[in-house]
Parts: C-alpha cells; sequence; structure tokens
C-alpha cells in the first residue's frame, strides 16, 4: 500500500485512518511515504529542507546493521552500529539527507583496538554511541568478549581512530553526553540504568555511580541516552 501524507505536524501523526481502516506505523519503519510538505522530527530521524515532493523505503541501510546511533556536524551525519563478533568492527555510515548513506569505513579496523578471539556469535562489540564535541568524534561501545566499555576518539571520521580507553564501569549499552562542559556516562548496570561523570579522554571515573532507574520489574531496562532540550533533561531507553 501507498500512503501519501501532508504533514504539518509530524509529532501529532500516530496512526493513519483510510477507509474505515487503521494503519499504524512507527517512525523506523515506515515505507513507501510521500511527503510534499517539509517534515522534521528530532526522534525519528527524518529531515527534509525543501517542500519537493520525495518517496523512500526502508531500511534505508541494506542488511545487518543493528543498533544505530547518530550524530550530526554541521550538515553532515554520522552513524555507528553494533558489528557483534565481526572483523573490522563498527560500520561507520555518512549521509547529507539522513536517507542516501555511504559506508566510510570501520571504527575498529586493527587488531589493538579490538580482540575477538574468544568472541561467540552472540558476544563482541554491541551498541555503540556516536558523539562530537569540539572537533572530536568519540564513539563508545562494549566488547562483551574482551574488556568491556572502552571509548576511541578520532578528528577525522573516515580515518584512523584511537585505541581504546577503558571505562572501568561494568554492564553495556554505553553512551556519552556532553553538558556544561562536562562528559556523563549511562549504561546499563547490574539490571539498572547508571550515570557517572567521566574524562573521555582517560576514562577515569570524576563522580560516584548512581543509579538513574532500575525499572519496573519484569525485563530490566537498557540502552540509555541521555538529552537535553528546552531545560529539560530527557532520558531514552529500550
Amino acid at each position: 500500500m501507498r500512503i501519501a501524507l501532508d504533514f504539518t505536524d509530524l509529532y501529532s501523526y500516530i496512526c493513519l485512518n483510510q477507509s474505515n481502516r487503521k494503519v499504524t506505523f512507527s517512525m523506523i519503519s515506515l515505507r513507501n511515504i510521500v511527503v510534499s510538505k517539509p517534515v522534521v522530527s528530532v526522534f525519528c530521524g527524518l529531515l527534509l529542507a525543501s517542500n519537493t515532493l520525495f518517496a523512500y523505503e526502508n531500511p534505508i541501510i541494506k542488511g545487518f546493521h543493528p543498533d544505530p546511533s547518530v550524530c550530526a556536524v554541521g550538515g553532515d551525519y554520522y552513524l555507528v552500529n553494533s558489528s557483534f563478533h565481526y572483523f573490522p568492527g563498527v560500520p561507520i555510515f555518512h549521509s547529507k539527507d539522513l536517507i542516501n548513506w555511504t559506508q566510510i569505513g570501520n571504527v575498529l579496523d586493527r587488531h589493538s583496538q579490538l580482540e575477538l578471539t574468544d568472541a561467540l556469535s552472540w558476544g563482541g562489540v554491541y551498541a555503540p554511541t556516536i558523539r562530537y564535541k569540539e572537533g572530536t568524534f568519540y564513539m563508545i561501545t562494549t566488547n562483551t568478549s574482551h574488556g568491556g566499555n572502552f571509548i576511541v576518539r578520532t578528528d577525522n571520521p573516515a580515518g584512523k581512530w584511537s585505541d581504546p580507553t577503558y571505562v572501568d564501569i561494568p554492564g553495556i549499552d554505553p553512551s556519552l553526553f556532553f553538558h556544561d562542559g562536562k562528559c556523563w556516562y549511562t549504561g546499563t548496570t547490574d539490571n539498572q540504568i547508571v550515570l557517572c561523570e567521566i574524562d573521555p579522554l582517560t576514562g577515569t571515573k570524576l563522580s560516584e555511580v548512581k543509579t538513574l532507574w532500575n525499572g519496573t520489574g519484569g525485563r530490566y531496562p537498557e540502552g540509555p541516552h541521555l538529552y537535553f532540550k528546552d531545560g529539560w533533561f530527557y532520558l531514552l531507553i529500550a
């Protein structure tokens, strides 16, 4: 089915009703959508800067690319994703429009960065996060098979990245949040979401590790990311 939408406020559209039949969709699984007005969404990753009619299909990056993380630098966008037990690890992509992506390399392309000797198919590198601050790109991730959580950095995302700087906080799904001159680590530790100020250059902890949320029972929360917008802090988790 092909759906044509005339969006004025993307945030208000949760479902479509067509011929008394409800069609629901999530913002990461839109298919065959045609838009005739500018669309901007902070969390779903759609951005259009003109009134030109366009159409595209998901997945926008074909193949096996789970756990994507995106950062914006001016008019450029960079995306990384999990690579598990594959080497080289953590492919990195570039885009100008969040629709057309080109792989520009792998963040982890040396054995000094990534040890996978004992990695099983479900092990290796999980859920990387990419961030940019004052001329430097940071990528933080977990090697579940060797060493734990670590950061690599570069001033050229298509070039060579540094060797790992390890962060002495256990768990998975690490993320970085830069705010007011500080760098905050968030991640999943002992089935709860934790927060700690760190030095991103050394991995040193600069505060106590504090629990932000421990879930509501049942399945535990994971995949945390912190955002600051209009005076509010937002914790986005899975």
